[in-house]
C-alpha cells in the first residue's frame, strides 16, 4: 500500500474535480508507489496541474469539497502556482501539495479513479521535443 486509508479517502473525495477538469492529477510518491506496488508509504499527496490558472481554481474546489466532508484544511503556503496545506481530522492528517508543472510525460495507474483519471484509464503522453 503506497498510501494510508486517510490519504485514499482524501484522493477519492477530490478525484471527481480532477476528472471533470482534465488539467490536474495526483502524481508523485502516492501515484508512483501505487503503480509499482511499492510498500513505501508516501508522506504527502502531490497534485500536478497542466494549466497555471487551474492551481487556484482546483485548490478552492478541493478545499470546499474537503471542508464539506468534515476535514480541516489548513493552508501553509498559497501562491498562484503552488499551494501547500495540511488536511486533517481529529485523529489523522496528511500534507498536500498542489503545483503547476509544464506538460510532460504522464503515467496513470490502472486504479486511476483515485488519481483523477477515469477508472481503468492509463495515460501516457510523449515528451515535448526539448525533453528528448
Amino acid at each position: 500500500m503506497a498510501f494510508t486509508e486517510f490519504q485514499r479517502t482524501v484522493c477519492r473525495l477530490i478525484a471527481r474535480q480532477r476528472i471533470e477538469s482534465g488539467v490536474s492529477y495526483i502524481a508523485g510518491g502516492v501515484a508512483l508507489n501505487t503503480l509499482t506496488g511499492s510498500p513505501r508509504m508516501s508522506q504527502d499527496i502531490d497534485i500536478f496541474h497542466d494549466v497555471r490558472e487551474s492551481v487556484v481554481t482546483s485548490w478552492n474546489a478541493d478545499r470546499e469539497t474537503l471542508g464539506k466532508a468534515g476535514f480541516v484544511v489548513r493552508p501553509l503556503r498559497e501562491r498562484d502556482t503552488f499551494v501547500e496545506a495540511i488536511v486533517s481530522t481529529t485523529t489523522e492528517s496528511s500534507f498536500m501539495k498542489a503545483l503547476f508543472v509544464e506538460r510532460g510525460p504522464r503515467f496513470g495507474p490502472s486504479d486511476s479513479g483515485l488519481f483523477g483519471l477515469p477508472d481503468g484509464q492509463r495515460v501516457e503522453r510523449s515528451c515535448p521535443p526539448r525533453w528528448k
